[in-house]
C-alpha cells in the first residue's frame, strides 16, 4: 500500500539514539528541578529562623538505558541527517549534560585569612606588653636615674612611684571586669606590682631609709599579692611577667648583680609557691628559680673568696636556694607526681651550692659538698612519697656533691682512689638493695674514677721506664686494685638487676677483665720500679706482668673445665687472655726485656701453656666430658 510504505519510510527516518538522549536529558532536568525545590525550601526555613533538619540528598537518578526493538537498516539515502559541527568562532554549546552525568558542584572559595591585627587579642597583647615595658622603664628611671641627676626630691620620687603603681593595679582590676579587658588588665597589674617592688627596693638600697630585712618582708607581701591576683584570675602569664620584670630590671635598681639583688630574687622564688600549689602551674617552678640561680652564680664567680665576707653570705644564699628548691619540689610532686618542672627546678636550685665551694679552701669546699651529699642522700633514702623523676634528680645532685668531695680532698692518685672506692661501695650497695638509682650513682663514680685513673696511670708509664719511675707510686697500686674491683662489681650489679642478659654479660666481663689486666700490669711495674727505681725494676715488673697474664689465662681455662655452668665463658676468656699474653710476649717483652727476665718470661709462659694443653686434653677425653666440645656449655 502506498500510504503504508510512506509511513514506514518516515518511521525509519527517526534516529533511536537521539530519542534516548532526549529521554536522559528530560530525566536529568527533572532531578535538577526537584533538587532546586528542596534547596529553596531549606533556604526559606533558614531565613524564617526556624530550625532546619537537613534531609539526606536523594540518590542521583540515572535513567535506564532505553531498549528498542531491532530496527532494520535503512537505505543509505534514508539515514537521519547528522548534526553539523558549529562553525569556527562560534561559542561552545551549553546543552544539558549527557545521560547519567550530573554537573560538578561549584566549590566555595577558600575563606580569606584574617589579618593578624584583626585577630582576637593580637593588637591588645602587643600594645599591653609594650606599654607595660615602657612604663616600668619609666618607673625605674624615676627611682634611680632621676635620683642620680638630682631631679625632684627623694620623697616625691618614692611617693609618686608608689601612687602610680597602686593606680595601675586598681586600673587593672577594673579593666579585667569588663569584656575584652583581659590582656590590658594583665599588663596593668604586672606593671603596678613590679613598680611597687622596685619602689621598695629603692627605699632600702638607693635611699637606705629602711633596713634590707624589713624591705625583704614588705617585698614578700607585694610579690605574694601580685601572684595571688594571678591565681585569682587563673592567669599564669601575670605571675610569669611579674617575675620576669623583677629579674630583668632589678639589677638596675641595685646597681649591678649583688647579694642584695640575690636576696630580693630569693623572695621572688618563695612568693609564688602558694599560688603554684593552688593552681598547679607546673612551669612556674622553673620560672621562679632561674633568676636567683643565675644571679647567685654570678656573685660566686665574682667573689673574692675566703676569707671574704661575701663568700659566707653567698654560702647562706646558696643553701637557702637549694633548700627552698628541694622543699618545693618534694611538696609539689607529692601532690602532682607528673610535675616534671619541679624536679628540673630542684636540680637548678642545687647548682649554686655545688659551685660555692670553690670560694673556700679545699677542706671547706669538701665539707660543704659532703653536707650537701648527706642531706640529699637522706632525702632519697627516707622520703618515700617522692616520684621517680625527683628521686633521680636528687640522687644525681648528691652524686655530684660526693664527687666534689673526692676532688676537693684528693689530688693526683688520691682522687682516683677515692672515686673508685666510692664506685665500689655504691655498686655493691646497688646489688644488695636492688636499686637502679644507686647503681647509676656507682657507674658515675666509676666513669669519673676511670678518667682520674687514666691520668694517674697513663699508658706511657707502662711503656717507658723513665716515665714509670717518675709517675707510678703507691697511689697507682691502690687505684689499680680499686679499678679492678669496681669493674667486676659493675658487671655483677648490672646483671643482678636484670639490665644485661646472659648473652651479653660475657662481653662485659671481658671488658672488666681488660681493665683488671691493665691494673695488674700497672701494679707489677709499680712494685718493680719501687723496689729498684731503674730500668731493671721496670723490666722485672713487665716480666711479672706477663707471667701473671698467662697464669690468669691458665686458671680461667682450668676453671671452665671443672665448672660446666660457666665453661663457655671461662674457657673463651682464658683462650683470649692467653693469646693476648703471647702477643705481649713476642711484640713487647722480646724487645724490652733482657737477660734472665726474658728467659724467665718465655719459660714460665711456655710451661703454663703446656700445662693448660695437657689438662684440657685429659678433661676432654674423660667419658663424662667427651661429648662436650671445647668452648661449649655442658
Amino acid at each position: 500500500m502506498p500510504g503504508g510504505a510512506g509511513e514506514n519510510d518516515e518511521y525509519m527516518s527517526v534516529d533511536p539514539r537521539l530519542v534516548a538522549q532526549l529521554s536522559a536529558d528530560t530525566a536529568s532536568l527533572n532531578w535538577q528541578l526537584r533538587r532546586f525545590g528542596e534547596n529553596l525550601a531549606v533556604l526559606q526555613h533558614q531565613l524564617a529562623g526556624a530550625p532546619v533538619v537537613s534531609a539526606a540528598a536523594p540518590p542521583m537518578y540515572r535513567p535506564p538505558a532505553p531498549t528498542h526493538p531491532p530496527v532494520p537498516m535503512a537505505p543509505p539515502m534514508a539515514s537521519a541527517p547528522r548534526v553539523a559541527p558549529p562553525p569556527a568562532g562560534a561559542p561552545p554549546r551549553t546543552g544539558p549534560p549527557g545521560p547519567g552525568r550530573m554537573p560538578a558542584p561549584a566549590r566555595s572559595p577558600l575563606p580569606t585569612p584574617t589579618p593578624w591585627w584583626q585577630r582576637e587579642g593580637a593588637v591588645s597583647k602587643v600594645l599591653a606588653a609594650a606599654g607595660g615595658v615602657v612604663t616600668l622603664i619609666g618607673v625605674v628611671m624615676m627611682l634611680v636615674l632621676a635620683a642620680q641627676s638630682g631631679f625632684f626630691g627623694p620623697v616625691p620620687r618614692v611617693v609618686g612611684g608608689a601612687v602610680l603603681s597602686f593606680v595601675l593595679v586598681a586600673a587593672g582590676i577594673r579593666v579585667h571586669a569588663r569584656p575584652g579587658g583581659r590582656y590590658g588588665a594583665i599588663a596593668l597589674a604586672t606593671t603596678g606590682f613590679a613598680g611597687l617592688y622596685f619602689d621598695i627596693m629603692a627605699v632600702s638600697v638607693v635611699y637606705e631609709w629602711i633596713p634590707v630585712p624589713l624591705a625583704l618582708a614588705v617585698a614578700l607581701v607585694v610579690a605574694g599579692a601580685g601572684v595571688a591576683l594571678a591565681a585569682h584570675w587563673d592567669v599564669q602569664a601575670l605571675a610569669v611577667a611579674l617575675i620576669g620584670a623583677i629579674a630583668i630590671l632589678g639589677a638596675v635598681v641595685t646597681d649591678g648583680v649583688t647579694l642584695t639583688l640575690v636576696a630580693f630574687l630569693l623572695v621572688v622564688q618563695l612568693a609564688p609557691f602558694p599560688a603554684q600549689w593552688y593552681r598547679r602551674w607546673r612551669s612556674l617552678s622553673v620560672v621562679r628559680t632561674v633568676p636567683v640561680v643565675l644571679a647567685l652564680i654570678a656573685v660566686v664567680v665574682s667573689t673574692g673568696g675566703y676569707p671574704d665576707a661575701d663568700a659566707w653570705w653567698a654560702l647562706g644564699a646558696a643553701a637557702a636556694v637549694a633548700l627552698l628548691g628541694l622543699a618545693s619540689a618534694v611538696t609539689l610532686t607529692a601532690r602532682d607526681p607528673e610535675d616534671v618542672g619541679s624536679s628540673v627546678a630542684c636540680a637548678l636550685a642545687a647548682v649554686p651550692i655545688l659551685a660555692v665551694g670553690t670560694a673556700f679552701p679545699p677542706l671547706g669546699g669538701a665539707v660543704i659538698a659532703l653536707v650537701t651529699a648527706v642531706v640529699l642522700f637522706t632525702v632519697v633514702a627516707f622520703a618515700t612519697r617522692i616520684p621517680g623523676a625527683l628521686q633521680t634528680v636528687v640522687a644525681g645532685v648528691a652524686t655530684v656533691a660526693l664527687l666534689e668531695v673526692c676532688l676537693f680532698v684528693g689530688g693526683g692518685s688520691l682522687s682516683a682512689v677515692l672515686l673508685l672506692g666510692n664506685a665500689a661501695v655504691f655498686l655493691e650497695l646497688a646489688r644488695q638493695v636492688r636499686s637502679r638509682l644507686v647503681l647509676g650513682s656507682g657507674l658515675v663514680f666509676l666513669a669519673a674514677g676511670g678518667l682520674a685513673y687514666a691520668v694517674t696511670v697513663p699508658p706511657e708509664a707502662l711503656v717507658e721506664s723513665r716515665e714509670a719511675i717518675d709517675v707510678l707510686g703507691a697511689g697507682a697500686v691502690a687505684a689499680s686494685v680499686a679499678l679492678a674491683i669496681s669493674a667486676f662489681l659493675a658487671v655483677r650489679g648490672a646483671r643482678s638487676l636484670g639490665l644485661v642478659g646472659d648473652d651479653s654479660v660475657g662481653v662485659l666481663y671481658a671488658v672488666a677483665g681488660g681493665a683488671a689486666l691493665y691494673g695488674a700490669t700497672a701494679t707489677a711495674v709499680t712494685i718493680g720500679t719501687s723496689v729498684s727505681p731503674t730500668s731493671t725494676g721496670f723490666v722485672a715488673g713487665h716480666c711479672a706482668a706477663t707471667i701473671l697474664w698467662m697464669l690468669t689465662a691458665t686458671g680461667s681455662i682450668v676453671f671452665g673445665l671443672h665448672t660446666p655452668a660457666h665453661r663457655r665463658t671461662a674457657i673463651g676468656a682464658g683462650l683470649v687472655l692467653a693469646g693476648a699474653a703471647l702477643v705481649k710476649l713476642f711484640f713487647f717483652d722480646l724487645a724490652t726485656l733482657d737477660g734472665m727476665f726474658r728467659v724467665a718470661a718465655f719459660l714460665v709462659a711456655g710451661l703454663l701453656l703446656l700445662f693448660a694443653a695437657a689438662h684440657f686434653g685429659r678433661r676432654m677425653s674423660t667419658p663424662g666430658d667427651s661429648g662436650s666440645p671445647p668452648g661449649s656449655a655442658a
